[in-house]
């Protein structure tokens, strides 16, 4: 018999691609694998005054949630003390 695999991701968090990095550097060093989802045409669009500058998602495993929200807690209340 195979193991299943859990793939559903979730976004954990939108921000700077800065904020994004960062935020995916602390989940990894605590085993929670993350995911950056860029919207690189949101830069474009800005320029035209479409869209705010751009913005990246943060995602994981779903099944990492609960261990990632004490880590993205810590990260929010450091990133706006």
């Amino acid at each position: 018999m195979t193991e299943e695999v859990q793939t559903d991701l979730i976004v954990i968090f939108t921000g700077s691609e800065v904020s994004a990095l960062h935020l995916r550097e602390i989940l990894e060093a605590n085993d929670v694998m993350a995911n950056i989802k860029g919207d690189y045409h949101s830069g474009l669009n800005a320029a035209y005054g479409v869209a705010p500058p751009s913005s990246y998602e943060l995602q994981i495993l779903e099944s990492d949630e609960e261990k990632a929200k004490p880590l993205i807690e810590e990260f929010l209340k450091d990133l706006n003390p």
